[in-house]
């Protein structure tokens, strides 16, 4: 029995397999259509050669975000049981199943402090952290800079809790940076934790944190729907739609249109090619992506490699749109990685460009070259239609339209998940690991500020 991964993000959807059939014959249907309540009772559904077939009943929370946050050298997810699993390099507790060993396919994360049941993960350089279902984040992993929230420094092989320290202890959404953890509380603020080098955490100053503190409004109105936290900085979806970015600016990953000074605290990213509104935001390496209000994807900052996707290799201090290259043109999501960013089209494919050496464009094709524009994804061991994607270090992973979960890329350390360690080209299959969940579901993006409404809709893939 195969065991499916539910990535969640901000908050998540629900899914209930509930089997069941009815006809899609022309007109009603065409065979690799994927609709919402065609055949009534708000269903999600897949028409085969001749059937409608239901796959699930989805109850959607509202904001949704659903956003893969890949590691360097390691990945976790959130199963259908509400457990935490990862996999790949266990260096410093990562992986938080109380060793510091590597793993080739996902193990448990441990309760810990925590009650041992999640809602979102993140996974960071060295450290992951996740909000658990007491809405209270935890963190493990690498310590060092405090990058773990808990007012100390050592690693920790299992969940520890984030000090209250600022926010009102309670947070809603986590990302998991280079050596810095940022957050969205309750109350709607953000707050960052651990190395404050470049301004990083936003709160006017350059000092390490070990408890969560205040992202400082800047030029935001100061409260945030999503944040981000990337190598050296930070962005986020401020409650105006725009995004704000704060930390190292060496290569115009603030997009602010400069790169001679960091920043402490939020800058206003700037319009230029994009509408100016964003519905969300994705902090790389030394560069930046994210969906506009227009429905396509545009990046800016570090160049190289063409991880912007604007067909050239070079930085941009403001963002440029991402070309559509083999895409549609038009995203529901996008990932920006180390030398590389990944993307979900609205044709419901996955794609990725910059860097293409160890295979983690996914394009069946590990030569050591650029892509400057968006390459589809192969489909590899399934991985035909997907819904979340996440670019990392030198390996993606994302979810397919059948809840399971698919990793492409530089295999060492196991982080593909699928029981190797060789590099691979095309999306492979995560095996279940320690996954027993009991009940299954299929694994849905909700990439939307508000309610999604797909009543009475079909798209064909």
């Amino acid at each position: 029995m195969f065991k499916l991964f539910r990535f969640i993000a901000i908050t998540y959807c629900f899914i209930a397999a509930q089997p069941a059939y009815a006809t899609c014959s022309s007109p009603t249907g065409v065979a690799g259509e994927v609709g919402y309540n065609i055949t009534g009772g708000n269903q999600y559904e897949y028409c085969d050669d001749t059937n409608w077939v239901v796959m699930g009943n989805i109850i959607f929370s509202t904001p949704t975000i659903g956003i893969i946050n890949i590691g360097t050298s390691h990945s976790c997810g959130i199963a259908t049981d509400s457990k935490a699993y990862c996999w790949g390099s266990g260096a410093n507790g990562r992986l938080g199943n109380n060793t510091t060993l590597s793993q080739t396919e996902p193990v448990e994360v441990h309760a810990g402090e925590g009650p041992g049941t999640f809602s979102q993960v993140s996974a960071g350089r060295a450290h992951s952290c996740g909000i658990a279902t007491d809405s209270k984040a935890y963190c493990w992993g690498s310590g060092g800079s405090g990058r773990l929230g808990n007012n100390t420094t050592p690693s920790q092989t299992e969940p520890v809790e984030v000090h209250a320290g600022e926010s009102p202890g309670t947070l809603t959404q986590v990302s998991a940076g280079d050596e810095h953890s940022c957050g969205i509380a309750t109350d709607g603020k953000a707050y960052c934790w651990g190395q404050g080098g470049n301004g990083r955490l936003g709160n006017n100053d350059t000092v390490n944190q070990l408890e969560p503190v205040e992202v400082r409004a800047g030029e935001s109105p100061g409260t945030f729907t999503q944040v981000s936290a990337g190598r050296a900085h930070s962005c986020g979806i401020a409650t105006d739609g725009k995004v704000y970015c704060w930390g190292s600016n060496t290569f115009g990953q603030l997009g602010n249109g400069n790169t001679f000074s960091n920043e402490n605290e939020p800058v206003e990213v700037h319009a230029r090619e994009s509408p100016g509104t964003f519905t969300q935001v994705s902090a790389g390496d030394e560069h930046s992506c994210g969906i506009a209000t227009d429905g396509k994807a545009y990046c800016w900052g570090q160049g190289d490699n063409g991880r912007l996707g604007n067909n050239d290799d070079d930085d941009h201090s403001e963002p440029v749109e991402v070309r559509a290259g083999e895409s549609p043109g038009t995203f529901t999501q996008v990932s920006a990685g180390n030398e590389h960013s990944c993307g979900i089209a609205t044709d419901g494919k996955a794609y990725c460009w910059g860097h293409q050496s160890n295979g983690r464009l996914g394009n069946d094709t590990d030569a050591n070259s650029n892509q400057e524009e968006p390459v589809e994804v192969h489909a590899g061991e399934g991985f035909e239609f997907s819904t979340q994607v996440g670019a990392g270090d030198r390996h993606s992973c994302g979810i397919a339209i059948n809840g399971k979960a698919y990793c492409w890329g530089l295999g060492t350390q196991g982080r593909l998940g699928n029981n190797l360690t060789a590099t691979r080209d095309e999306p492979v299959e995560v095996h279940a690991g320690e996954n027993t969940a009991a009940t299954f579901g299929v694994g849905i993006s909700c990439i939307t500020t508000g309610v999604m409404d797909y009543s009475n809709t079909k798209h064909t893939y």
